[in-house]
């Protein structure tokens, strides 16, 4: 079985889930997910776990993101995207420094409304289906931070940005906040997701190209598990402990800081993520395991 981390460039018009299920029929895996989806309409860095690292699905959707978004000015549609319909026009002009202006205040906490197209669910119905019949409903704001937003280019009516967001971050409805504060409109035109934490889209392979790789190019842009959460702290266990470690049995470990999670390494390998006990801090116990037992 593979226990890895493979970076994908999906490719525009496929679904997040049909990108992985190509990489599970090619590489023959039982067990494959990802870590966030991307739109439809947006291509770029999908991270596909094979294996064991499916456990890593959460703590790899909690890593900052990049973006390269294409906002066209003047126009709003119904999905905030190109694939939408067009429901507003401004003929209002705008100079780069009035842009440079309205951008710095997006920067740091925002808050922000979810798009009635999207897939948050609503009764146990996604958002965009009922969307699609007509329906709107309330959603609840939520706070994002936005570390940076730098502009690439910018040729009226079309604005190219960089943008460095934290998890839960709605680029559509970024591209919309940021049209209504220029005093106009704006829809996301093309979306690329350039970065996942320290993985970018340059480690990647195509999903387009997936099929005609050979196995060793493959295996060649795999990523360990234990390199893909850089924001974790490590921590080294006496090799006498695996045992209990592996099986789920809490260990005495002094001065670990309550509700931190920690890369647990024994007998040098990565064995999986643990957490200081909620009665007691001075006890490890372990929230996923991550170490294959043969027989």
């Amino acid at each position: 079985m593979i226990n890895a981390i493979l970076p994908l460039n999906k490719e525009i018009s496929i679904s997040s889930q049909k990108a992985v299920s190509k990489v599970k029929k090619r590489l023959n895996c039982k067990k494959v997910g990802h870590a966030g989806t991307l739109d439809l309409e947006a291509s770029g860095l999908l991270i596909v776990l094979l294996g064991k690292a499916t456990k890593l699905s959460d703590y790899i959707m909690h890593q900052d993101k990049e973006y390269i978004a294409t906002i066209e000015l003047g126009k709003k549609t119904n999905t905030l995207d190109y694939a939408g319909e067009i429901i507003k026009t401004s003929n209002k002009k705008l100079d780069i420094l009035e842009i440079k202006n309205v951008l710095k205040e997006f920067e740091g906490d925002i808050k922000q409304i979810p798009p009635m197209f999207s897939a948050i669910k609503h009764n146990g119905k996604k958002l965009y289906e009922l969307a699609l019949e007509g329906k709107t409903i309330k959603r609840k704001e939520r706070v994002v931070r936005i570390y940076q937003i730098k502009i690439i280019d910018f040729n009226y009516p079309i604005l190219k940005l960089q943008i460095n967001c934290s998890k839960g971050t709605y680029i559509r409805t970024l591209a919309d906040d940021i049209g209504e504060k220029l005093g106009t409109y704006g829809f996301i035109k093309e979306l690329i997701r350039t970065k996942i934490g320290q993985i970018s889209i340059e480690q990647s392979i195509d999903s387009s190209n997936l099929d005609f790789l050979s196995d060793e190019v493959i295996k060649s842009k795999l990523i360990d598990m234990r390199d893909s959460l850089y924001n974790i702290e490590e921590l080294k266990i006496n090799d006498d402990c695996f045992d209990k470690l592996i099986n789920g049995v809490k260990i005495k470990i002094n001065n670990l800081n309550s509700h931190q999670v920690y890369k647990v390494i024994c007998k040098d390998e990565f064995i999986g993520i643990g957490i200081a006990d909620d009665r007691d801090k001075n006890y490890l116990k372990m929230k996923k395991v991550l170490y294959e037992q043969t027989t």
